[in-house]
């Protein structure tokens, strides 16, 4: 992790404020990573070679939350996290166990997903705008859902009709 530290202290203005919440600490831990991180980054901070990653985005603001984890965590001997066991108890997503080390980012959608400050919300708005956006998300699909279902109907019907007629 020092090593991850200098090498994104010298990328200076180009940072942005994350939360990290690992097995050693108690509390969510505000770090800096580049606005632009590539997968190397992700992988070493989260001390593992392939992402998991739970998200909503609000299209209408340009905004999405996204959580990374270890998608291989619960296999692997890895510590238990109770900050983030806390954290995510009340938050409409499903990781399983809570091994292993998280990040959880805001990207601007509209700027080629550039990662912005994590810093002007707190953990608690932070649980009520993911799961007010995951519901408004869902009731989305639910509503085109029925909508797709319908017009399968009419097509079926229409078919129906067809095939009688001859």
């Amino acid at each position: 992790m020092e090593e991850l530290k200098k090498t994104f202290d010298k990328m200076g203005d180009n940072m942005a404020k994350v939360w990290y919440l690992t097995p050693d600490k108690e509390n969510i831990q505000i770090i800096n990573i580049p606005k632009n991180p590539d997968l190397e980054c992700y992988y070493k901070l989260l001390k593992c070679d392939c992402l998991d990653c739970g998200s909503v985005i609000d299209w209408q603001e340009g905004i999405g939350y996204f959580v990374y984890c270890d998608d291989l965590g619960c296999f692997k001997n890895e510590p238990n996290n109770e900050c983030a066991r806390r954290f995510f108890k009340n938050i409409d997503i499903n990781f399983g166990t809570f091994n292993g080390w998280f990040l959880v980012i805001k990207v601007d959608m509209n700027n080629n997903q550039t990662l912005i400050d994590m810093d002007n919300i707190t953990p608690k708005q932070f649980i009520k705008k993911f799961n007010n956006m995951k519901k408004s998300i869902n009731k989305k699909i639910r509503e085109n859902m029925l909508l797709l279902e319908k017009e399968r109907m009419e097509t079926n019907e229409n078919i129906d009709e067809k095939h009688i007629k001859r």
